[in-house]
């Protein structure tokens, strides 16, 4: 019923001919009354059925946990993922909850291609004194502190294996405003990958 030529095209005859769903964003483009079921379009040129996207760079903490990359944690705290404060979405990543003296560190190691790191960081702390610091393989590329809301942020990132850390620290004394950071919506100068819904 649902017959395909050797090349994957619905024949003339096949029943998968607009009996698709559709699909806004992602079937679009059909002829006919629906898009037809299976890798092509009838009656286009090469029109395939479904969405060719580019798996996304962006690290939202939008699952919920540190799970979409393999996330390093460290210090006298652990960061943590949070819904009560975020750029966009549902989720950030908070620093974790240190003392005076302490420090606490949010790290990835990716293999990068050259352009730029983006981010956005929220800062509540005392100024001056207790720092959001952001390092990319181990040199500081800058640090915020007092009262800074949801700001972007980008940094060039040279081709190869790179890690990135971010720490926040506190001084030996005086604990002010929310005394901690948040980042959201990183954009990584990874490789992406192409995929075909179907």
């Amino acid at each position: 019923q649902y017959s395909v030529d050797g090349k994957g095209w619905p024949t003339s005859y096949s029943g998968a001919i607009d009996a698709g769903v559709v699909i806004p964003g992602i079937t679009d483009g059909y002829v006919g009354f629906a898009p037809d079921i299976g890798c092509y379009e009838v009656g286009t040129e090469g029109w395939e059925a479904g969405a060719d996207w580019v798996e996304t760079p962006l690290e939202g903490f939008e699952t919920g946990n540190f799970s979409r990359f393999l996330w390093e944690r460290y210090g006298d705290a652990t960061w943590a993922v949070i819904s009560s404060a975020r750029h966009s979405g549902t989720y950030s990543a908070r620093a974790g909850t240190i003392d005076h003296d302490g420090s606490t560190s949010l790290q990835v190691t990716l293999d990068c291609l050259s352009g730029d790191i983006s981010f956005y960081r929220r800062v509540s702390s005392e100024s001056g004194s207790d720092c959001l610091q952001f390092y990319i393989d181990g040199v500081e590329q800058d640090k915020w502190s007092g009262e800074k809301d949801w700001t972007q942020v980008s940094f060039p990132v040279t081709a190869g294996k790179r890690t990135f850390r971010w720490t926040f620290s506190k001084n030996d004394s005086i604990s002010e405003r929310g005394d901690t950071a948040w980042i959201d919506d990183i954009v990584f100068p990874i490789e992406c990958k192409n995929a075909w819904a179907r």
